[in-house]
């Protein structure tokens, strides 16, 4: 009898810490850390694919479709340069390895630097038959052997929230290009100034419990990206440029927490839809409606986050769009669009 109770005691005592390892915490605080000099490697896939249905230039009353894809892969590494005290990270990034593929009707580009024990690139345009094992590689079922890239000359600043506040470098990577009246444009600025006017934060201002949700919510307003470039603009085309606006509200939900790779995650969904509409012009041989634009789409992410030591464990996006240009009933061309990314941490 005494045997018994102590096996049920051990029974009891495994079950009560077994449950306190699983338990999981009431709320988090989701915010970005790194320590200087630390740096994180995420394996990266990337696939479109598009459908677009447009008249027939030789014969107006027939209509052909093209079905471009794109796919790719690759290796990088974050490395963490600089922490300030408010938390802002400042970020480099350097590429491993790469490989992207398009195919357009029977084209087929590939382009990359990837394994089998071959070092340097491989690029170049070819028919849709053979690139078997480009697809492979490029699907991530076969492993790229790393050739090693320099550190781009590029940074980041992100503040604890996750909201892009600055792209340094792009000034002297990107040279700069005519403008109006002799003036040049400065792109690298340009990128800086709207990543600053539009970029949002990932995560809430306090902390969250499961079932929790926080919104964000900006407006694409492409007039206004034109005016940053310092582009004049005729009061028709501002006009015109207004009607283009539009907003994107972002939902994100604390979902739950899941192991991923032995850590334990908050995993965080975020949907953002968006919807278009927009004059593009006359009607055709000015009779009838005019021509318009109507755009939709949704962008899903699942974000797998370690909440201990505040980085992306994985990350799945998915975006769809439907685009549709028009007068009144008559539908002149067609888009469909689909992509999927995934960034998971080499453990």
């Amino acid at each position: 009898m005494r045997r018994v109770s102590v096996v049920m005691l051990v029974v009891a005592i495994a079950v009560v810490v077994a449950s306190a390892a699983c338990a999981q915490p009431e709320s988090v605080t989701l915010q970005l850390k790194g320590v200087p000099g630390s740096q994180l490697t995420y394996d990266n896939t990337v696939s479109f694919q598009m459908d677009m249905t447009m008249p027939n230039p030789a014969d107006a009353s027939k209509a052909f479709t093209i079905s471009p894809s794109f796919s790719g892969s690759a290796r990088t590494q974050t490395l963490v340069k600089k922490v300030a005290d408010n938390g802002d990270m400042t970020c480099g990034t350097k590429v491993d390895s790469f490989i992207a593929i398009v195919d357009v009707a029977d084209f087929h580009l590939q382009l990359g630097i990837y394994g089998g024990g071959a070092r340097g690139a491989a690029g170049g345009g070819q028919r849709r038959a053979g690139g078997g094992a480009s697809r492979r590689v490029a699907r991530g079922l076969v492993p790229a052997e790393l050739f090693k890239l320099p550190e781009l000359p590029v940074q980041t600043v992100m503040d604890k929230r996750g909201k892009l506040l600055e792209i340094q470098g792009l000034s002297g990577l990107i040279p700069p290009i005519p403008g109006p009246q002799g003036k040049k444009i400065n792109i690298g600025d340009y990128i800086t100034k709207v990543v600053g006017q539009f970029a949002q934060p990932m995560f809430p201002d306090k902390p969250v419990s499961v079932g929790d949700t926080w919104e964000t919510k900006m407006v694409v307003d492409p007039a206004q990206m034109i005016d940053a470039l310092g582009v004049p603009m005729p009061p028709e085309a501002k006009q015109q440029m207004a009607k283009m606006k539009f907003p994107i509200e972002m939902k994100s939900t604390l979902a739950g927490f899941e192991q991923v790779g032995g850590v334990e995650c908050a995993k965080i969904e975020v949907i953002a839809p968006w919807q278009l509409d927009m004059p593009v012009s006359p009607p055709p041989g000015g009779q009838g409606e005019p021509v318009a634009l109507r755009e939709s789409g949704t962008t899903n992410v699942t974000l797998w986050f370690d909440h201990v030591a505040g980085r992306t464990v994985k990350q799945v996006t998915e975006i769809s769009m439907e685009m549709r240009v028009s007068s009144g009933p008559t539908v002149m061309s067609t888009m469909t669009m689909k992509g999927n990314g995934e960034a998971s941490l080499v453990q």
